[in-house]
């Protein structure tokens, strides 16, 4: 669109913040002078908590329960409560249908029986 400005650049891995300041001289339609205007907006980069949690997610089949997902920490510790996205893809839709899940307090993901699943990623 008019008046859009694009700037690409890198930004490395540790910048926090990156700060822009926009100057301009603006016609003031009262009095036909212009006047200086100013704004700087700070731009908040590489959003990391403090608390970085590492784990990967597993696929596996028990008999009693049929398939889950276990979210597993580094040193297999069960991580709960947290966010895990599936792509289920079924022989009957035509696209695959995405789900946002949540690890239970054994970092497990009840998925059931699959019959109808093709694929999960």
């Amino acid at each position: 669109p008019d008046g859009t400005i694009l700037l690409p650049m890198q930004v490395p891995g540790k910048l926090e913040k990156v700060s822009v300041q926009f100057s301009a001289k603006v016609m003031q339609t009262s009095t036909g002078s212009l006047v200086d205007q100013q704004k700087t907006v700070i731009l908040n980069l590489n959003n990391k908590t403090e608390a970085t949690q590492v784990f990967d997610v597993f696929l596996k089949k028990l008999k009693d329960l049929g398939w889950l997902v276990e979210v597993l920490g580094i040193g297999g510790e069960p991580i709960s409560k947290q966010a895990v996205n599936i792509d289920v893809e079924t022989h009957s839709l035509i696209r695959p249908v995405t789900f946002k899940l949540f690890s239970d307090e054994k970092g497990r993901i009840q998925l059931g029986d699959l019959h109808q699943v093709k694929n999960i990623t």
